[in-house]
């Protein structure tokens, strides 16, 4: 399949709608896709077909909608805005709300499908609930307000990123004091490497930090040109490539991780930076969103990229491969929303 990719035509099309707000995330539920919008709506969409209108697009958020993930049972979006409300939104439903905290914004959300929990963020503090819906612990014990949180890929650890580091707690433990990960900077981004070594963080400082888990390592990855705003580890974990600079960045995690080794770019220097990244789910290439609202998709084994149908004007602000891997979907920041069919 990578082979007859990389031997497609010169630019892949796409099927280009706008949203009228900027796309904050994508996900795919089912036979659709959910893109959750800054303006609090939920747009649902057929991936083969954008232009037919699904159902109407949801309100899950009087205000800005800030963070969004899949519900642990698969079946709806839950999202968090600066209204402080955490809801659950499905294809054709009336939005649910979960959890309410005044004044506070749900800065982020995370979920275990296999134990069932979902974790977010408002202010300093990240909350658990069950797969009943029941609060099961509050971790407060931050220094500043939570910018993310990552969870492990059996569910039973959540990282939390914040000013000057990370703390790591146990999902299931209500009363306990954090593991601390300390390094000097506001830390933005957080994420679980897919086997649990590694946990990296994208900072203030233009680079990325990380920490190996097995002795607590510090890893300094740094020379990008701004701000690194997406990092996507490969399925196996074995690479972590990374926005910030006009090629893709990608680390090398294997043996004892990218210390002392020099990363691999992939990518014409274009001057304009990476935005998004995204993993192929099964094969060696990436899809690479940039901040002109570009996109491509680059391999591993080639040095060919195919240029993709712009999504939009403005920054690309999200990427996502069907679980099959035979669509990619992208969204930018001036609402643009694209899918394209990359294999038959």
């Amino acid at each position: 399949m990578r082979d007859e990719l990389m031997a497609a035509p010169p630019r892949l099309p796409a099927q280009v709608i706008g949203t009228g707000a900027p796309v904050i995330a994508i996900h795919v539920i089912g036979p659709t896709i959910a893109a959750a919008l800054g303006d609090g709506r939920v747009w649902w969409a057929d991936p083969a077909d954008l232009a037919a209108k699904l159902v109407e697009p949801s309100t899950a958020h009087d205000g800005a909608l800030l963070s969004a993930a899949v519900s642990p049972d698969g079946k709806a979006l839950l999202s968090g805005g600066d209204d402080g409300r955490l809801v659950r939104s499905g294809p054709g439903e009336d939005p649910v709300e979960l959890a309410k905290i005044p004044r506070k914004w749900i800065s982020a959300v995370v979920t275990d499908p296999a134990g069932g929990n979902t974790v977010f963020a408002a202010g300093k503090e990240a909350r658990v609930l069950g797969r009943d819906g029941r609060e099961k612990a509050v971790f407060a014990d931050h220094p500043s307000t939570i910018a993310d949180l990552a969870l492990d890929a059996k569910g039973k650890r959540l990282a939390v990123a914040h000013y000057g580091g990370a703390s790591i707690w146990w999902t299931e433990l209500a009363k306990q004091e954090p593991k601390r990960l300390t390094w000097k900077s506001s830390h933005l981004m957080i994420r679980f490497d897919p086997t649990g070594r590694y946990l990296v963080t994208a900072t203030q400082e233009n680079e990325i930090h990380g920490w190996r888990l097995a002795d607590n390592q510090d890893m300094r990855m740094s020379g990008y040109q701004t701000k690194p705003r997406t990092m996507a580890f490969s399925p196996d974990g074995k690479k972590l490539g990374t926005g910030g600079s006009d090629t893709v960045v990608v680390w090398d995690l294997t043996g004892k991780g990218p210390m002392g080794k020099a990363p691999q770019e992939l990518g014409d220097y274009c001057e304009v930076p990476v935005t998004a990244v995204a993993f192929h789910p099964t094969l060696s290439i990436v899809a690479a969103g940039h901040a002109d609202g570009s996109a491509k998709l680059l391999s591993f084994g080639s040095d060919r990229a195919i240029p993709l149908d712009s999504p939009g004007a403005g920054m690309v602000t999200a990427l996502t491969f069907s679980k099959d891997g035979r669509q990619l979907h992208a969204g930018t920041e001036d609402g643009g929303l694209a899918s394209y069919m990359i294999a038959n």
